[in-house]
C-alpha cells in the first residue's frame, strides 16, 4: 500500500506551524499564570512580615514603657534604703526602728506615697507623692492627730511645703515634723 497525501505540501506546513505557534502560545500563558502567582505569593509573604514586625515592634514599646515604670520603682526602693542605713547610723540605741516604721506605714493615708525620708536627731523629712491636692490635707490631718494608748502625740510639728502638681493630678510635696520619742518608745 502506498501513502496518498491528499493535503499539499505547503498546507501541512502551515498546519505544523500552527500547532507549534498554539503549544508555544499555550506555554508562555502557562508560564507567565505562574510568574504572577509567584509573585502574588511573594507580595502576601511580605504583608504578612511586615505585619508581624509592626506587631512585635508594638510588644516591644509596651515592654519598654513597663521597664520604665520598673526603673521609678528600683529609685524609690534605693531612696527607701538610703533612709534605712541613714537612720541606723545617725541614731543609736535600743530602739525599735521597726516600730517607727511601723507608725509611717500606719498613719500614711492609702493614697500617698513616701518616696524618700531622713532622720536627723528628732527631726524627720519626708518626700511624698499622692494621687490628688486633697491628699496633702489627709497627710496633715493623720500624722498630727497619730496619738498612742496615753493620748500622746507620736508626730509634732507636723509642717507641710514644697507641693507641685502634675496634669495628671498627681502631687509632691515635702513634710517635716518632730518625733515624740516618749510616745513612741
Amino acid at each position: 500500500m502506498s501513502k496518498i497525501n491528499l493535503i499539499p505540501e505547503v498546507r501541512q506546513q502551515k498546519l505544523r506551524a500552527m500547532q507549534i505557534n498554539r503549544m508555544v502560545t499555550s506555554m508562555a500563558v502557562v508560564l507567565g499564570a505562574i510568574t504572577v502567582a509567584i509573585i502574588l505569593g511573594l507580595a502576601g509573604y511580605a504583608g504578612v512580615v511586615t505585619a508581624q514586625k509592626n506587631s512585635i515592634d508594638g510588644q516591644i514599646t509596651k515592654v519598654q514603657d513597663s521597664l520604665d515604670t520598673m526603673k521609678d520603682l528600683e529609685a524609690t526602693v534605693s531612696n527607701l534604703e538610703n533612709g534605712l542605713n541613714n537612720i541606723k547610723s545617725i541614731i543609736a540605741g535600743n530602739k525599735d526602728w521597726n516600730q517607727l516604721l511601723g507608725l509611717f506605714e500606719k498613719y500614711t493615708p492609702s493614697d500617698i506615697q513616701i518616696t524618700s525620708f531622713s532622720v536627723d536627731g528628732g527631726a524627720v523629712s519626708l518626700s511624698l507623692k499622692g494621687k490628688t491636692v486633697e491628699s496633702i490635707d489627709r497627710f496633715i490631718a493623720s500624722f498630727s492627730t497619730a496619738k498612742n494608748d496615753k493620748e500622746e502625740n507620736y508626730f509634732t510639728n507636723v509642717i507641710v511645703n514644697g507641693y507641685s502638681k502634675k496634669d495628671t493630678g498627681e502631687v509632691t510635696f515635702e513634710a517635716k515634723f518632730n518625733l515624740n520619742e516618749a510616745a513612741i518608745w
